[in-house]
């Protein structure tokens, strides 16, 4: 949930902006910074809208980016994002450049704030993306302990000193407890994915045995 700040710290009154335009010329601004960043002219960046099947020109570009214009489309979003090869998410919300976001009227969050909420990462909700996340980050933590119990395991059979083939062996054993913790947590992310009427993602070969 966002919550509004201290607007006497930021010094401004949420309630006397109109946050659509607000939110427009913001995105608008994040568009013409990254354009620049990239090096590209607003007919670059029309023509790379287009080749994604966006129909705009570079007066389109320049109207947006100059203020002429108080909205901006989904789908001009999406294509804006793609052609200057940055998350839509940071187009929406300055994250490092802006300390202040506003959105809907009366709510005036902290860019990290908003950066969350957008993502679908706030804190206060069940929030299926961060089920996801979960999800992926542990499916990471599997594969690479299994790596590294497979390397411990091939370093203790070719060496003859015990000492060490047996601290090869202990990092095997701990690498594969390891796999099996992950394993749990990923198991029980599938199962809170479908208790939340989703589908959970696919699973790579090393762990096709959790369902």
């Amino acid at each position: 949930m966002l919550k509004t700040v201290n607007v006497k710290i930021y010094c401004v009154v949420v309630t006397q902006i109109d946050w659509t335009r607000n939110l427009t010329a913001s995105i608008a601004e994040q568009v013409r910074r990254y354009r620049k960043d990239r090096g590209l002219s607003a007919q670059q960046l029309a023509d790379a809208c287009k080749a994604l099947g966006l129909d705009t020109s570079r007066s389109a570009v320049a109207n947006f980016e100059n203020g002429r214009r108080d909205t901006v489309s989904v789908a001009e979003l999406v294509a804006f994002a793609h052609a200057l090869d940055v998350p839509p998410l940071l187009l929406v919300v300055p994250l490092g450049v802006d300390q202040l976001t506003h959105l809907p009227a009366g709510i005036a969050a902290s860019s990290w704030e908003a950066a969350q909420w957008f993502a679908g990462l706030d804190r206060t909700k069940s929030g299926a993306v961060r089920l996801f996340v979960r999800h992926e980050r542990y499916v990471g933590e599997a594969e690479f302990a299994s790596r590294k119990a497979a390397a411990a395991r091939s370093m203790a059979a070719a060496v003859d000193d015990a000492a060490r083939r047996a601290a090869h062996t202990a990092t095997a054993q701990a690498a594969d407890q390891a796999v099996r913790l992950a394993e749990e947590i990923i198991a029980e992310t599938r199962d809170d994915i479908r208790a939340a009427g989703l589908t959970p993602p696919a699973l790579p070969l090393l762990l096709t045995h959790l369902t």
